[in-house]
């Protein structure tokens, strides 16, 4: 049987740096909704962009992509 590969929901994840550089800890932030087909470059963009408005320090973007695999 061939696979499928059926695109689902799509997310960002700012990873900010709470704590201080002796003592680290973080908090993410989750979007949702994000268009599957948007280049990674917008998405950054886009998260470096809403990383500025936040009070703490930017560690890490991370895209979260979700697919469905079936069999047809």
């Amino acid at each position: 049987m061939p696979l499928q590969v059926l695109p689902g929901y799509s997310r960002i994840q700012l990873r900010l740096q709470v704590g201080t550089v002796e003592s680290p800890a973080y908090r993410t932030r989750t979007y949702s909704n994000v268009k599957h087909d948007s280049s990674d470059q917008d998405v950054y963009d886009v998260a470096f962009a809403l990383g500025n408005l936040q009070q703490y320090d930017v560690d890490s973007i991370i895209r979260i992509n979700e697919n469905q695999l079936t069999a047809s």
